[in-house]
């Protein structure tokens, strides 16, 4: 080019001078960081991501980026993009920048050069770093799409059982160290970065991860090294993870993260959040978690003198049941309800496909299948005993017998019962209102 510029009269002197001055004033003042700004902005359509200054047009972008790919490596070029496939750039001084566009830039400085003028090990870093990752232009075309649909945590949405309480104040004040995340759409190189950005942030306050990996499309094998160690660095501080509603084109991908990694992984969202806040309570014990309730330590039966509480016990029908075992289903006459001393039930209704939908969780200190009593209709769900349970039972009949030996026990029982009915509407509400 030098000498084809003096046959122009574009320059005098000897060439190889004037390519020496040339030489070195390319490797005077950039550094790598200015290169891989240069490189982001084109790959952020003209955009400087650091000062958001448009620098360049889109159609300039398109030009400089086509100029990039067919001649930017010098003779090299055509070998570069059957081999590398992203728009580039070299100089003399060393200097070379890569861009992805939408996604990413790489700027490498290793001023040793190939006979063609090109850095040996920058040529060899980017040929490495485009296989490993799948940055070739023509085999990766999307752009990077905001992956985390929604975070929360668990005291603003909490699991379907309901807890007595005393749990429930501790996980409204501690709930904070469960967080939610929802993904979505496509898993790739440079949208799994920007997804364990988003974590990162999460997990600055949380000690329990839950990933709803549902609305997922796809995972690339770049994809799936980066989530693994990334993963795996934080379980290794300590970080509880959980993966729910795993797509079936997926459950090979992610097997094989949770199992190298001794990840949880759960069916429903549902049943990681209860896990979860189980654990939370666990670190955070207090002596009601685990003991038997007796009737005077039930809110249900708060308020009642101790001569009311005895009368209660005359009536009320100690019962247990087996893991498994169905307390009643929908359809029947409803002629108890229940109270939970130990234990606890999940509540079924019909679902979409074959299987039931679990819709919610008792635990202990609470009461199940009142409304059926209440309004003398017939059971409208199915009632399961997740474990060993040990509940009091109070059929209508006990109801009516109270109230005419004492009516101050059956109406401080329905007082109570109402409370928890707005307790529940309430703690429905915050949840509908985190959907948001």
């Amino acid at each position: 080019i030098a000498y084809l510029m003096l046959n122009t009269g574009m320059i005098s002197g000897d060439p190889e001078e004037v390519l020496d001055l040339y030489f070195r004033q390319c490797a005077l003042r950039v550094t790598t960081q200015d290169l891989a700004v240069m490189g982001a902005t084109l790959a952020n359509c003209g955009i400087n991501p650091r000062t958001q200054e448009e620098i360049l047009g889109a159609a300039e972008v398109r030009d400089v980026l086509t100029l990039m790919m067919s001649c930017g490596m010098y003779d090299y070029a055509g070998e570069w993009s059957y081999d590398v496939g992203l728009p580039a750039k070299s100089g003399v001084s060393g200097g070379l920048i890569a861009v992805l566009p939408g996604q990413l830039s790489v700027a490498i400085w290793s001023p040793p050069l190939d006979p063609i003028g090109n850095t040996v090990r920058g040529v060899e870093a980017c040929r490495r770093m485009s296989q490993d990752f799948g940055l070739h232009l023509f085999m990766n075309a999307a752009t990077v799409e905001d992956v985390v649909r929604r975070t929360t945590t668990a005291n603003l949405q909490h699991s379907l059982r309901t807890r007595n309480p005393r749990e429930r104040d501790i996980l409204a004040a501690e709930g904070y160290r469960i967080a939610l995340v929802e993904l979505q759409g496509a898993l790739y190189f440079a949208s799994s970065e920007r997804m364990l950005r988003e974590l990162d942030k999460v997990l600055e306050k949380a000690e329990f991860l839950v990933l709803d990996v549902r609305r997922l499309n796809s995972i690339d094998p770049a994809a799936e090294r980066v989530i693994n160690d990334y993963l795996a660095h934080k379980r290794s501080a300590g970080i509880e993870v959980s993966i729910a509603e795993i797509n079936e084109g997926q459950t090979g991908t992610w097997t094989r993260i949770a199992s190298s990694n001794d990840i949880r992984v759960f069916t429903t969202v549902d049943a990681a959040l209860e896990s979860n806040e189980e654990m939370l309570l666990e670190s955070l014990r207090q002596p009601f978690d685990h003991t038997k309730f007796s009737l005077d330590n039930i809110d249900l039966f708060k308020g009642l003198s101790a001569d009311q509480l005895h009368k209660l016990e005359a009536s009320i029908h100690p019962m247990q049941f087996d893991a498994g075992e169905r307390i009643f289903q929908r359809g029947e006459q409803g002629q108890m309800f229940f109270v939970i001393a130990r234990g606890s039930v999940s509540v079924f209704v019909p679902g979409f496909g074959a299987n039931d939908l679990r819709v919610g969780c008792i635990g202990p200190g609470q009461f199940f299948g009142e409304m059926a009593v209440l309004g003398d209709g017939v059971r409208s769900a199915d009632v399961v005993a997740d474990e060993r349970l040990v509940c009091y039972g109070l059929t209508s009949q006990d109801l009516q017998a109270l109230t005419a030996e004492d009516p101050v026990i059956s109406s401080t029982i329905l007082a109570n019962m109402a409370r928890e009915f707005a307790e529940r509407v309430r703690r429905s509400n915050e949840m509908v209102s985190s959907l948001k």
